[in-house]
């Protein structure tokens, strides 16, 4: 028991210290100080927007620390805008603190301390499970809600507009996004990095179809900021579902060559890239049927007529021929060189969600079949759901030679996926 009045002298020997050094001189350095921590909560703001632009954060993840940052950064600017206190006679409120608190201190602990108390765990702290669903992953609902009771505080905060947005993308809540992304706009006066979330939230809405007002969108991105990542995918992806494949591949190609070594995205701009080059060699995409749905009339043929074709009628006609292939597998559900075709062709079409029931119906009839894993594992893991993701590319991993170049791909994905847990 004497070690423990030892140690509690010895805190309280470090309190005194710490309480009497500010009252027997003038602490000078107190606004900028706060000055200094609004500094680095501002650029902690910044560094929070260029994590999540980089998909190192999702939309959840970044709101929750969001909300943290600017409760401390409000805190610090109320220090540094309120008033110097009123001068005190210092010396003699030191002696009264080296007086009271020790005696205070003990009388305290002897009627209210709990040694053998254990710590309270961090999960338990209700402030900051909050946000927490009953997985213990953030609930984006419960985000939404808390950005919203900020945003009812704060309602120039364009950051907060911006998770508020990015959040509702997430839930599907599309006209609360933009309806979010409206006010960001308004406020940040045309940021290109704005107009390219605003952009892809009418990307989502529309189910993956580049609408003529995200096109502008991300067409003035590109204008002002030619580094706008994902607007010159887009860009790309909207020439390809208007049947434009040459002025996708150059896009595509142009974003491949800009890609840092690593670029978790470059992977998915391939993909594309290379699929959009085996439809154009074929004239169209591979969406008609398989010899044993249609036996009369060559493909080629049907091909060479739309590659006459303008571009916007090319767009049409390959529409075409996809949801006729799609009509035929209803009636021959069994064919399933038929159903890779058509998930292929909703790929290049831009429809995710279209493509992805496809690759669902070839992994029916081929639990194996390496392009469907791969694709239903982008699809996945673009949606957040990882362990799926991780399933999909490890029964494809065990199929490919060890040390090969798609080994190494899938690999490095299947990392990337644990990377962001």
């Amino acid at each position: 028991m004497i070690w423990l009045w030892v140690v509690l002298a010895l805190m309280t020997g470090g309190v005194l210290a710490g309480l009497l050094r500010p009252l027997l001189r003038v602490n000078a350095a107190a606004v900028a100080r706060a000055d200094f921590d609004i500094a680095v909560y501002r650029d902690q703001l910044d560094e929070l927007r260029r994590d999540e632009e980089r998909g190192t954060l999702s939309a959840s993840e970044a709101a929750a620390a969001w909300l943290e940052i600017e409760r401390r950064l409000l805190a610090a600017t109320a220090k540094a805008e309120a008033p110097p206190p009123a001068p005190r006679p210092a010396r003699f409120a030191a002696i009264l603190v080296m007086l009271t608190l020790p005696i205070a201190a003990v009388g305290l602990y002897l009627a209210l301390g709990e040694p053998d108390m254990p710590d309270q765990p961090l999960a338990s702290r209700s402030a900051e499970r909050a946000l927490l669903a009953e997985d213990g992953t953030l609930d984006p609902a419960k985000v939404k809600v808390a950005l919203e009771a900020r945003l009812k505080a704060d309602p120039e905060s364009l950051d907060g507009w911006l998770l508020l947005a990015r959040t509702d993308a997430s839930l599907g809540a599309w006209d609360d996004g933009k309806a979010a992304y409206e006010k960001a706009m308004a406020m940040s006066k045309d940021r290109p990095d704005v107009m390219e979330g605003y952009a892809e939230l009418l990307v989502g809405s529309a189910q993956g179809q580049v609408t003529d007002p995200a096109m502008d969108l991300f067409t003035r991105a590109v204008a002002a900021d030619h580094n706008r990542i994902k607007a010159r995918y887009y860009l790309a992806l909207s020439a390809a579902q208007h049947g434009d494949l040459p002025q996708a591949i150059a896009g595509w190609k142009a974003l491949e060559a800009d890609a840092p070594a690593g670029a978790p995205w470059r992977a998915t701009v391939t993909e594309m890239r290379e699929e959009a080059e085996r439809r154009l060699a074929g004239g169209a995409p591979d969406a008609s049927p398989s010899p044993s749905t249609d036996p009369g009339g060559p493909r080629d043929s049907a091909a060479a007529q739309i590659a006459k074709l303008p571009p916007g009628e090319q767009g049409q006609a390959i529409r075409g021929m996809v949801e006729g292939l799609a009509a035929r597998l209803e009636a021959h559900p069994d064919d399933l060189a038929g159903w890779q075709r058509l998930a292929r062709a909703y790929v290049v079409l831009g429809e995710g969600q279209k493509a992805e029931a496809a690759y669902r119906q070839v992994l029916q009839r081929d639990p194996k079949q390496p392009d469907a894993l791969w694709q239903l594992g982008l699809a996945a893991a673009a949606t957040g759901r990882t362990q799926e993701a991780a399933d999909h590319w490890k029964t494809l991993l065990d199929q490919l030679p060890p040390g090969s170049p798609e080994a190494g791909r899938v690999q490095k994905a299947i990392e990337q996926l644990q990377a962001a847990k």
